[in-house]
């Protein structure tokens, strides 16, 4: 299952399997200063927050049921899929490193994920259950 939704907007949490997988936005050029590494920590303690705060003041017992299930697994992952255009340049194709990504999340979140994953289209490994799509072939 793989989709693009309209830019910047909110796709929502989800589970596959028993296992929470947070919340995804349609992301398209940054404009936010801030490193991508910090900003991804903040939406993994923010996303963890909200987890907890739904399972003991959840209005909606869905809610509740989902929070609690995903606060009672053995291992929290955090993957970032990030898919970067190829740039024209030799020396630095690609304008976010994920090796450097991934080695700057090891730091910030070790306690919640001390092997994160950062993959792309070429890199997404078999135990990662989603697809990805490109716009033209939704468009389609």
């Amino acid at each position: 299952m793989g989709f693009l939704p309209e830019p910047g907007k909110r796709v929502g949490r989800w589970c596959q399997g028993g296992r929470f997988f947070g919340n995804a936005t349609c992301v398209f050029p940054r404009t936010k200063p801030s490193e991508l590494s910090e900003e991804i920590a903040v939406k993994v303690r923010d996303t963890l927050a909200g987890l907890v705060c739904t399972k003991v003041n959840g209005r909606d017992e869905t809610e509740k049921v989902v929070a609690n299930e995903a606060l009672q697994q053995n291992q929290i992952r955090v993957v970032v899929h990030l898919e970067q255009p190829r740039r024209e340049s030799r020396i630095k194709p690609l304008l976010i490193n994920p090796a450097n990504l991934k080695l700057k999340l090891k730091q910030l979140i070790k306690a919640v994920d001390p092997h994160p994953d950062v993959v792309d289209r070429r890199t997404l490994k078999n135990t990662m259950p989603w697809n990805v799509t490109s716009i033209n072939q939704i468009s389609k």
